[in-house]
């Protein structure tokens, strides 16, 4: 066993980003080393759209692959992009983010994959942080509200929002480790 503490529990279709930042949250480390601390490297702003190094956080924890494999479909872009990318570019998808050997390079292509279908800020259903606030006490990053051909959510077909509707400031900042939990 290593250095983890714990690992945060897992929401419904909630982003990486989401976990990665509410681990930052409990953690006395600055938002840099946590992510350190989770993916075995410092990587870029962008890297938490692709886990890194799953493996290690198996080790971690002495958890089974399959608990890398249910971060991976449940919490990724990768299930919504794997009917459209040839096997080669799916093994290398897993290789980035089962493995703790891959190519620098091809991190960055999957993850320019992913980012051509999200929109360039976190967006949010309001009807959505509310029942998530009700419900679990948390609001976090929803997937599926993340993709930038959808402009309403499919739930509750509300627009969906990147900035306070009364005094439009942006309620995330993924530039910096800030992602709104509560409201």
């Amino acid at each position: 066993m290593g250095s983890f503490v714990f690992f945060p529990s897992t929401y419904p279709d909630e982003d990486f980003r989401s976990i990665v930042f509410r681990y930052f949250l409990r953690s006395p480390l600055v938002f840099t080393k946590a992510k350190y601390e989770m993916f075995g490297e410092y990587g870029t702003r962008k890297a938490a759209l692709i886990p890194l190094n799953l493996s290690r956080i198996e080790k971690e924890f002495g958890l089974t692959p399959a608990f890398a494999e249910r971060i991976i479909e449940n919490h990724t872009y990768y299930p919504f992009l794997r009917p459209f990318i040839s096997i080669d570019i799916q093994s290398k998808f897993w290789d980035v983010m089962y493995s703790s050997v891959y190519e620098k390079n091809s991190r960055s292509l999957l993850i320019r994959h992913i980012q051509s279908l999200l929109h360039s800020s976190a967006r949010y259903c309001s009807a959505c942080m509310k029942e998530d606030l009700e419900n679990i006490g948390i609001v976090y990053l929803h997937r599926i509200h993340q993709f930038s051909f959808l402009h309403k959510c499919l739930k509750h077909n509300i627009t969906l929002i990147d900035a306070c509707p009364v005094c439009n400031i942006s309620l995330t900042n993924l530039n910096s480790p800030q992602i709104i939990t509560r409201f």
